[in-house]
């Protein structure tokens, strides 16, 4: 494994919840400083890894982080942070880094933690993310979803809000920051009645549900952002004894026919199947169906990753543990 892949640790957030009295106005920029908690050591890679990580057929791997920062969280264990950075407790990490203390700033101003779980090129340390935010506030808490893309350095991405009253209903926005075991990531909201209005370019695309049954795999996918997007390519792992992959079928409507061996990833180029074969309209979702040859199919959802990328720059991803 890279030391950049160790880098994508920290990427995507997502909040969930909305803080009282938080109606009263749009939410403004905040910002999360923090530091991933399920790391562990490997004895075959030079740097700590999360504990749910697994690397993947041709140079890939997947995983899942959980981070924290905040007044809640200064004496969780953060030993292992000791021979990275020379502290002795949680407190220590985000000010020797970021010259800031640990925890959400900015229009949020408290505690938060995430999980998140991620799909990357270890060669090149490019992949994709999503997560779901919580910040703990003296007015509540607020909870985002987020994804994204997610690189050796950095990440970048939208978010929106699960739920919440008044201004704050379809409250979305963008987000950028560094990726690493200690990290700071600024989100801009737009939307909501007083707030700056939301680019309609925005793409924000996410995976949802994996049902699996007699010979198909369905996963839901749905478009947050304002404009239609097009479903340009896939990669694809799945269970040997699925067999060969024979169709992808996007809201009932077939991309592309195979069949496709069941040998590593599969990547299918779909950009010359119909736009609107392809498109998913703006605040609505579709349902993505694979095909294989065998009767019965694994039903274990932690034996399938995807990815899906769409037109605008953005990709929704499938990545469980068991």
């Amino acid at each position: 494994m890279k030391k950049s892949l160790i880098a994508l640790t920290v990427a995507l957030l997502v909040l969930t919840v909305l803080p009282a009295g938080a109606s009263a106005r749009a939410p403004g920029p905040f910002r999360t400083t923090g530091y991933t908690t399920n790391l562990v050591v490997i004895d075959e890679y030079p740097y700590p890894v999360p504990a749910d990580y697994e690397s993947l057929p041709d140079g890939y791997a997947k995983f899942h982080i959980q981070a924290r920062g905040g007044p809640d969280y200064e004496d969780g264990d953060c030993s292992i942070y000791g021979d990275l950075y020379g502290v002795t407790s949680c407190a220590e990490l985000c000010p020797l880094l970021f010259d800031e203390a640990c925890g959400a700033h900015g229009y949020f101003e408290g505690s938060f933690e995430f999980d998140e779980w991620g799909l990357f090129d270890q060669d090149t340390g490019a992949g994709a993310n999503h997560g779901l935010l919580a910040i703990t506030t003296e007015r509540g808490t607020a909870n985002i979803r987020f994804g994204g893309a997610a690189y050796a350095t950095s990440v970048d991405g939208s978010f929106s809000f699960l739920r919440g009253a008044g201004d704050t209903k379809k409250l979305a926005g963008t987000y950028a920051g560094n990726a690493g075991y200690v990290f700071q990531v600024l989100y801009t909201p737009c939307g909501g009645k007083d707030g700056p209005r939301c680019l309609a370019k925005l793409c924000a695309v996410r995976g949802e549900d994996l049902t699996l049954e007699d010979a198909r795999a369905t996963w839901g996918l749905a478009n947050d952002g304002k404009q239609r997007v097009l479903l340009e390519r896939l990669l694809l792992l799945w269970p040997e004894a699925n067999g060969a992959l024979s169709s992808v079928r996007l809201g009932g409507k077939t991309l592309a026919t195979g069949p496709w061996p069941a040998e590593d990833w599969v990547t299918l180029d779909l950009r010359s199947a119909a736009d609107q074969d392809r498109e998913i309209r703006g605040g609505k979702g579709s349902i993505l169906t694979l095909e294989f040859k065998g009767k019965k199919i694994g039903y274990q959802p932690a034996d399938y990753t995807f990815q899906a990328d769409f037109s605008g720059g953005c990709s929704a991803i499938h990545v469980e543990f068991p």
